[in-house]
């Protein structure tokens, strides 16, 4: 029985090596792979917004045995849409309205292999913001005053926004930074002769669309 067992672990040993000298002489496309599948859509402002739905999607692919010929595109990840692989970026038309998106990607090689997928997201705002002047304001020159005033967007939760003041000759912009939409204040020093003005805010959204309307109130300095 002792032999028995000494001759089956002999035999296993060899099958073992044996195995491993096949995968060791195996050649190399049998062994292939894909070594590399990156895709992802262009984000002109580095905002993580953009414009349009018409966008640009950056792809590179590798094989390490059969030439990539083909890149394929879906917004579901069950129908597929493909375009000639040339390594450089290909347009796009998402799907649907604004709102998140996400962009499945994969490659298909000369032997008929495919890329694992590659998942690439962004977030797609076709209109502007519209801003509102709350309120008229009064200051005394060379005084602060606050300024109230709302700002809105469908899609974008911040706009970079601006205070506007024109009247009499003169004009002042007071940068006001990315900002959250919603009501807001901002107290100002006014370094304005005395008049009336109007005041508004300008804002522009995540995917750079300027405002689509404002509203604007009389500021009257003394």
């Amino acid at each position: 029985m002792q032999a028995t067992g000494v001759v089956r672990a002999g035999v296993l040993l060899a099958l073992l090596a044996g195995m491993l000298v096949l995968i060791v002489m195996a050649p190399s496309a049998a062994r292939a792979a894909w070594t590399g599948a990156d895709a992802h859509i262009v984000d002109p402002y580095g905002t993580g917004y953009v414009s349009l739905l018409n966008v640009r999607v950056a792809n590179q692919a590798m094989n390490d045995s059969a030439a990539v010929t083909e890149v394929q595109f879906s917004d579901d990840g069950v129908d597929w849409l493909g375009a000639t692989y040339t390594g450089q970026a290909q347009d796009w038309v998402l799907g649907g309205a604004s709102g998140a998106k996400t962009l499945y990607v994969r490659f298909a090689a000369a032997d008929g292999s495919l890329s694992p997928i590659v998942e690439t997201r962004t977030t797609v705002d076709t209109q502007g913001p519209r801003t509102r002047a709350l309120g008229a304001a009064r200051a005394r020159s060379g005084a602060a005053v606050t300024f109230r005033y709302a700002v809105s967007d469908r899609v974008s939760p911040t706009v970079k926004a601006a205070l506007v003041i024109r009247g009499a000759g003169e004009k002042k912009t007071v940068p006001l930074g990315w900002v959250r939409t919603g009501t807001r204040s901002v107290s100002v020093k006014l370094d304005l002769p005395a008049g009336t003005y109007r005041w508004w805010v300008r804002a522009m959204d995540l995917a750079h669309w300027g405002q689509e309307k404002k509203v604007s109130r009389p500021l009257l300095v003394k």
